[in-house]
């Protein structure tokens, strides 16, 4: 984003107003009907405030739960993949509803905006995982790969692993979503995938 950045909260995590804080002040704004602000101008509280942020923003592992939540991961990492960048993803794909509604819109926007997946999917989904992205503009598999895991029993668990972050989605009507921003995680989701990728078919 240029000049800027942005990280969220958790989805039931509510603030009530707004705090800016700069220098040796900390603005404090509500909002509503009838909005206010009011300023203090204090070097140790400032400097309090900036800690506190600075705790949130530096945090390298998010648990988030809901199908808010599971959206706005999903579209966060479409939001920061560029046309030809590719994801990795180890794992199921849901049967319920609302999800199977998102992932054929997830899908149908990465196509269109050419972002590669790389999928190993348990046996029971492979077919309506490549299904999927023919009917919604990849039929001939430019953007899209799908292989089978080679494994028995089917996990409610899925990685996904992009840049040099990682989530895992943990499947249910209330999924649980768990975001990890380290290099070194990523990197052996990374490895793991590409070592039973070779062996897939």
């Amino acid at each position: 984003m240029g000049l800027s950045a942005a990280k969220y909260f958790p989805s039931d995590f509510e603030l009530p107003a707004q705090v800016g804080i700069f220098n040796d002040r900390i603005d404090l704004s509500t909002p509503g009907q009838n909005p206010y602000t009011f300023v203090i101008r204090n070097k140790d509280i400032a400097q309090g405030f900036k800690e506190y942020f600075e705790y949130f923003w530096n945090q390298d592992v998010i648990v988030d739960v809901g199908v808010k939540a599971f959206e706005r991961v999903f579209l966060n990492m479409l939001d920061e993949l560029s046309p030809g960048e590719e994801y990795r993803v180890i794992g199921t794909a849901s049967t319920i509803t609302t999800m199977v509604k998102f992932y054929d819109n997830f899908h149908n926007i990465r196509i269109k905006k050419g972002i590669i997946l790389k999928m190993l999917t348990h046996e029971r989904f492979y077919q309506t995982v490549v299904d999927r992205n023919h009917r919604f503009g990849d039929p001939s598999g430019k953007v899209s790969f799908v292989k089978r895991m080679f494994s028995g029993a089917q996990s409610p668990i899925q990685i996904n692993v992009y840049h040099n972050k990682c989530f895992i989605v943990i499947d249910a009507k209330e999924p649980t979503m768990i975001s990890i921003n380290k290099p070194e995680v990523a990197e052996g989701f990374k490895n793991y995938f590409d070592e039973m990728w070779k062996n897939a078919k």
